[in-house]
């Protein structure tokens, strides 16, 4: 593996990303917000306003540059580096890669002991540890999807009711609890609003840390790699765009896209990894609402939507990830160029190169801009049709309902 005995500490990555140690140019942070703030504070995001409010102060020195802006007395000064709090030791660099290497040797434990136990031999697998580790950390969360799930069905009931309580009809049994159904329509409302800014906070977070956590990882590794072994893995690299089968492919390139692109995905998988078992029971629990509301009808315009638009969409996703790995093929291709069009600048420079390399990393990007627009064709056919599976479902239901001899009240329609 080329590894090297000494390997600087983690911590040596935060004071460069994040220094707390104060010097003659630089103030030193102030601590977190987060850490001291109190309940009511976190309950209802009070807590960053100290930062926010930095902005609002007024200049009081002469005209000046700040931040690359020019700054006048009594405008507001923006937010310098020394303003921003210092990182919170949860999301440092050191603890989530502390954190990552015992999760990767727990689950390494937990595969070996399985192989020794069966003759079927399994590799383990990073992907089922941050699973398992997500799941441990924030179990909180799913009571509070839970809550918002059934919030949001008694929201659309409520909804309802509370349009029916406005017919003046003598046998209207909703009559006189129009306060009754306001009240439910506005708790309900503040029950979905708390939930969905807090589990968005929390899981985003976790995605961040999972995040450092992996590029820490990828820079504790690289440091450990001598000179030797990053020629052999560069080697291995362009023998695997030649055709080569290997087991590693580990060019400049990849590294940096890893570190900068894919882990980016880390943000986007916690904010909606909850969905993949909340939104089968909640669509079981919108069916059998809708069923009594409506009847068949909604059966059948609940059928269409799983029948068409979510296979589409299913489909579209896959179009998603292969186009996405052919974009990452290719940007692994130009990063890799330009890392050895910077590190060879001088021999190119000397040889008279510049045009041909020029003319290379432009004819890479443009396949990749290429790809980029393909993708974003795709994208916005996906966005079109879940705005227009709504609207189309819902006009598809009452036509139903209403020839089969079914009428249409402001409760079933708004409800619905």
């Amino acid at each position: 593996t080329h590894e090297n005995q000494s390997v600087p500490s983690m911590a040596v990555l935060d004071q460069e990303i994040s220094p707390s140690v104060s010097t003659p140019q630089q103030k030193r942070r102030p601590p977190h917000p987060f850490t001291n703030a109190s309940l009511l504070s976190k309950l209802l995001f009070f807590w960053p306003y100290e930062l926010m409010k930095k902005s609002d102060r007024k200049t009081v020195d002469d005209s000046n540059e700040r931040c690359g802006f020019r700054v006048n007395a009594g405008d507001r000064a923006p937010i310098e580096e020394g303003d921003l709090p210092d990182v919170l030791e949860q999301d440092s660099s050191e603890r989530n890669l502390q954190w990552f290497h015992r999760i990767w040797e727990a689950e390494k434990s937990r595969v070996a002991r399985r192989n020794g136990s069966t003759s079927k031999q399994e590799r383990p697998s990073l992907q089922r540890a941050i699973a398992v580790d997500f799941m441990k950390s924030l179990w909180y969360v799913q009571p509070l999807m839970l809550c918002s799930s059934a919030a949001r069905l008694v929201q659309a009931l409520a909804l309802g009711l509370l349009l029916e309580s406005f017919e003046t009809s003598e046998h209207n049994p909703q009559a006189g609890k129009g306060y009754l159904w306001s009240g439910v329509l506005v708790v309900s409302g503040f029950v979905v609003l708390m939930e969905h800014h807090h589990v968005f906070f929390y899981t985003w977070r976790r995605g961040m840390q999972y995040r450092i956590a992996c590029v820490a990882a990828i820079y504790d590794k690289s440091l450990r790699l001598s000179s030797c072994a990053s020629v052999e893995l560069g080697a291995t690299a362009r023998r695997n765009q030649k055709g080569v089968s290997s087991s590693s492919n580990a060019s400049s390139g990849n590294v940096v896209n890893i570190a900068t692109n894919d882990v980016e995905r880390f943000l986007l998988a916690t904010l909606f990894a909850s969905y993949i078992w909340w939104a089968p029971i909640q669509s079981v629990a919108i069916l059998i609402i809708g069923f009594i509301n409506v009847g068949w009808s909604f059966v059948a315009g609940f059928g269409m939507l799983c029948v068409i638009f979510a296979p589409l969409q299913v489909w579209l996703g896959n179009r998603f990830a292969k186009m996405r790995s052919k974009i990452a093929a290719v940007t692994d291709e130009r990063v890799t160029l330009v890392s050895q069009a910077v590190s060879g600048v001088r021999v190119m420079k000397m040889s008279g190169w510049e045009d041909k390399f020029n003319a290379r990393i432009a004819s890479i990007r443009e396949r990749e801009c290429r790809q980029i627009e393909r993708v974003n064709l795709y994208r916005a056919l996906n966005e079109s049709i879940f705005f227009v599976s709504s609207v189309t479902i819902s006009t598809i239901i009452f036509l139903l309902h209403v020839a089969n001899g079914g009428l249409l009240s402001p409760r079933n329609v708004f409800s619905t």
